[in-house]
């Protein structure tokens, strides 16, 4: 059961009750937990962003469909935060206790809540968020404290520094670096005086002189050089095959480099051409408007004014697909300077303002971004954006929604799709981010491979407070919001 509403929150949480709820506390339009519940005068509760309020300062009630009073159930609202709910990440956490008690205490303290690696992007449990970051976050580095290289965390036990200080195994109290150990090892006084299988594992006593120790222990010594040889050969075919992966891998990110690069140049090409038709259906409707202005004042008199009319009409007309075919254009180029190929997308939403009241008067409800690829050729999806909200969100968040679109490729393509999806509302300080992520349901039809232009929108209702929108996210009258599908 969706909860986040009923604790206030800007993100998706659900938990399932220890016990049935009763209906009273249920609203009647989203049939969700009630917030800040209204009670009208016939006794029916609702939220109160699910109720529309009239000029008079009524609500027009859902169900009787008529003006009602109504006012703030505070008694009810009290008896909603006692409701027992079960950890929302119960599979690994045992806790259950009242709402209240969820959304001030338990929620932000649960070692099994999840968050989202602002480096990596991989979901992380809260309590191995500190280990993640030091041994396992593919985007965090250390520098190494002896050769100065920067070194990946998750390669931190591989790191072989030449410029580590090793004291002498054999006690004879030398100290180099681990480069010099060759040469140590040729120089070592005590080395002279020990058996030199000591270093693959002998152990056996010297009772007379190294060279008698020699002599006498061949078989040994011949066993620990057998083991120790197939030990590196195993080292050594594992290194092989290291090596042969990473080579594969580089090669292919030489190809995808190679692909981007090539279909850059194509993009570049493409908005040359487009461009020049651009500039080319400018000059052409300049020129015909010269004329248009040139036969409105010539003398109409010298030919017949029917004639005149329909040259005119023919000249204007010409004029109009003349100036749906530069408006075209225009859009094309638009959308193709703001199409991505790689799953991730930065929108920029501009004159946020003027944009919010269209929103809120139900002139421009929503907004659509540029259609946006998973990979060249790979699933075709856009974003949709309701600044007043949608469904449960409306009128008091912002609503933000992923939208599967029909394109050449998708027999090419496995379905249902199922990448996780993540939305982020970029503020000036990245730490005040808003970012919510959701794994798609295989079983919702919005995620089927697409019969239409557009499937059906799947997303965050309620993905950001209206009011929490203030000037740490509002940049020159423009919000941005980022997405990305983690392939």
């Amino acid at each position: 059961m969706d909860i986040s509403r009923s604790m206030g929150l800007n993100y998706i949480v659900k938990a399932n009750p220890v016990k049935n709820i009763n209906a009273k506390y249920l609203c009647k339009i989203c049939t969700k937990v009630l917030y800040n519940p209204i009670q009208t005068g016939c006794g029916e509760r609702f939220c109160e962003s699910c109720v529309k309020f009239t000029s008079s300062g009524k609500i027009l009630c859902p169900v009787e469909n008529v003006e009602c009073i109504s006012f703030y159930d505070k008694f009810a609202d009290k008896e909603i935060q006692t409701l027992e709910f079960k950890c929302p990440f119960n599979e690994n956490c045992n806790w259950s206790g009242k709402l209240i008690k969820l959304k001030e205490e338990h929620l932000n303290s649960c070692d099994y809540r999840t968050y989202i690696c602002e480096k990596c992007g991989e979901e992380v449990l809260q309590k191995n968020l500190n280990e993640h970051g030091l041994n396992y976050c593919s985007h965090s580095f250390f520098t190494c404290q002896y050769c100065d290289e920067k070194v990946s965390v998750k390669d931190k036990k591989a790191h072989l520094c030449l410029k580590l200080p090793l004291t002498c195994s054999l006690d004879c109290g030398t100290t180099f670096l681990y480069e010099d150990i060759i040469t140590h090892l040729n120089q070592c006084n005590i080395l002279q005086n020990v058996c030199v299988y000591r270093l693959i594992g002998c152990k056996l006593p010297l009772t007379n002189s190294v060279e008698e120790h020699y002599k006498s222990d061949v078989i040994s010594h011949n066993h620990l050089l057998m083991v120790f040889v197939q030990e590196m050969s195993v080292k050594q075919i594992t290194l092989k095959n290291e090596v042969s992966k990473l080579s594969k891998e580089n090669l292919e990110l030489r190809q995808q480099l190679e692909s981007v690069k090539k279909y850059d140049q194509e993009i570049n090409d493409l908005k040359k051409t487009v461009q020049i038709q651009v500039d080319e259906s400018a000059s052409i409707f300049q020129a015909l408007s010269l004329q248009v202005n040139d036969l409105k004042e010539a003398n109409f008199m010298q030919t017949p004014v029917d004639e005149h009319n329909k040259k005119l009409n023919f000249i204007e007309r010409s004029q109009e697909k003349l100036n749906e075919s530069y408006n075209d254009l225009h859009l094309s180029q638009q959308i193709l300077e703001n199409t991505s190929y790689d799953g991730h997308l930065l929108w920029k939403i501009s004159s946020y303002k003027q944009r919010s009241i269209a929103a809120m008067s139900g002139t421009i409800p929503a907004l659509h971004s540029a259609p946006c690829y998973t990979s060249r050729f790979g699933y075709k999806y856009c974003l949709r954006l309701y600044l007043n909200g949608d469904g449960a969100g409306k009128g008091s968040y912002i609503s933000l929604f992923f939208v599967l679109m029909k394109s050449d490729y998708d027999s090419l393509h496995k379905w249902p799709f199922q990448n996780k999806v993540t939305f982020r509302l970029r503020a000036k300080n990245s730490e005040y981010d808003i970012v919510e992520s959701f794994t798609p349901d295989k079983n919702s039809s919005s995620f089927i491979k697409p019969v239409r232009e557009m499937n059906i929108a799947a997303g965050v209702p309620l993905f950001a407070k209206k009011s929490d929108i203030n000037e740490n996210f509002i940049l020159d009258d423009a919000i941005f919001i980022e997405s990305k599908v983690h392939l």
